[in-house]
């Protein structure tokens, strides 16, 4: 078969020229270089060149990336949803024009690689070799979190940059140890407390799968990553990001079973447990306080747990923001864009505040954003999970079930996170384009 050769959906051959798996690599290394540049001290107004820079980045590869690919089965939804978006910019409140055209440039990178992404030559190599690229980085960062933890002097951002950085909140994102020290939460290859364990609930659902895998290096690799990922998950003292990655484990078990492959699905469950376990008493012996803070998740309903916490938001999302703004709120009132862009002269346009997905998607596009998103996301996991039991190749297979069980604990998570303003949301994207292209070549369908 020809470079350029493959096969389309209706079952003939397509020689659509296809662009070089450069540009996939080359996006992804470029993202962590762009997240770990912004640890470095001093950047001043160089910091907010370097967040734009990293979704300036996929508008760019949207325009430049050459060739021709199979449409993403998304793709309809996304343009209907980005359509929705740039109607904020003839809404009545809309902050300041340039607050607007900043938040549709900004929805336009995160969910841009569903159309570029798809231009690419992707392999389940290809796809194998992004997700390691990845896990390694990813796993790296939870390393150096613990490494934050017992040495923050040393390996943790200045406290002094923290506080500028997060002003009144950055005192509530401190953690207690048993010897008395107080820490940020670690940070790992990111400049927000905590940002490792995010980190680490990615590198254990990978580490997982290499667990899988023949011989011993990639197993002991793989079981090391998910007990330092759970340690950070832990000492971060964040329980919807365990719960999550819980879910996502979960998904990759089940998309196995189904699949047939018992065995495989019963030596992750039991390398899944005691890594958990071990890094729980780990945890336990290192933070004060951690063996409360999980155990509220199983001294009451998990929907009360949810409801005091995170719940309210999403109630008051529900019950008070969908009627105030069926069509939305207006572009540009809320995060990043109010805050660079954005105006607090405008009296039609007072600023907002957005503490998960669903209530920003309703600020910025009202019912039918919230529609659309839901629908792009739920049907992604379908689509991914389709993959995991249908596609013929059981090692593809295993790489759909991974992404699968990440697509589930990202839908999730959108109830307690703003995933897509963020740049976690584009690589959802990335990575799930780059399964659909990899899936449907015809070695593996």
């Amino acid at each position: 078969m020809g470079r350029f050769e493959s096969f389309s959906q209706s079952g003939g051959l397509d020689v659509t020229p296809r662009a070089s798996p450069w540009w996939l690599y080359g996006f992804v290394i470029s993202q962590m270089v762009f997240q770990t540049a912004l640890l470095v001290p001093g950047l001043g107004a160089g910091r907010t060149m370097l967040r734009g820079a990293t979704f300036a980045s996929s508008i760019v590869l949207l325009v430049i990336v050459p060739g021709r690919g199979r449409t993403f089965p998304l793709a309809p939804i996304v343009v209907f949803l980005l359509g929705v978006v740039s109607l904020g910019l003839l809404h009545p409140a809309l902050n300041t024009s340039v607050s607007g055209i900043a938040t549709v440039a900004f929805y336009l990178a995160i969910w841009a690689p569903i159309f570029w992404v798809t231009r690419i030559t992707i392999t389940p190599l290809v796809l194998a070799n992004m997700l390691l690229l990845l896990w390694a980085f990813n796993t790296l960062s939870a390393g150096l979190g613990v490494l934050q933890v017992y040495n923050p002097d040393r390996f943790a951002p200045n406290p002094e940059f923290v506080k500028k950085s997060l002003g009144v909140y950055a005192d509530g994102l401190l953690v207690q140890l048993n010897d008395g020290r107080q820490v940020y939460r670690p940070f790992g290859l990111t400049d927000s407390p905590g940002g490792a364990a995010a980190s680490g609930s990615f590198a254990a659902l990978v580490g997982l799968l290499l667990v899988g895998a023949r011989g011993w290096g990639p197993r002991i690799l793989g079981g090391g990553s998910v007990a330092i990922s759970m340690f950070c998950i832990y000492l971060s003292y964040i329980r919807s990001l365990l719960v999550v990655t819980l879910i996502s484990i979960f998904g990759l078990v089940v998309a196995l079973v189904v699949r047939g492959q018992g065995g495989r699905a019963s030596g992750i469950v039991g390398v899944a447990t005691v890594a958990m376990i071990g890094a729980f008493v780990w945890a336990v012996a290192v933070g004060a306080g951690v063996e409360e803070r999980f155990a509220t998740l199983l001294e009451d309903n998990p929907a009360k747990v949810y409801h005091s916490n995170r719940g309210i938001f999403l109630e008051e999302t529900l019950v008070g923001d969908i009627p105030r703004y069926p069509m939305g709120a207006g572009l540009g009132r809320y995060g990043m864009m109010y805050s660079y862009f954005g105006t607090s002269t405008n009296p039609d346009s007072p600023p907002l505040w957005a503490e998960i997905q669903p209530t920003a998607w309703v600020f910025d596009g009202g019912i039918l954003l919230l529609l659309s998103g839901y629908g792009a996301l739920i049907g992604t996991v379908v689509l991914a999970t389709r993959f995991a039991i249908r596609v013929r190749d059981d090692s593809v297979a295993a790489l759909a079930a991974v992404v699968a069980g990440f697509d589930l604990s990202i839908l999730i998570n959108t109830t307690s996170y703003c995933n897509f303003l963020s740049q976690g949301g584009m690589m959802f994207w990335v990575i799930n384009a780059a399964l659909y292209v990899a899936c449907t070549e015809p070695d593996t369908r």
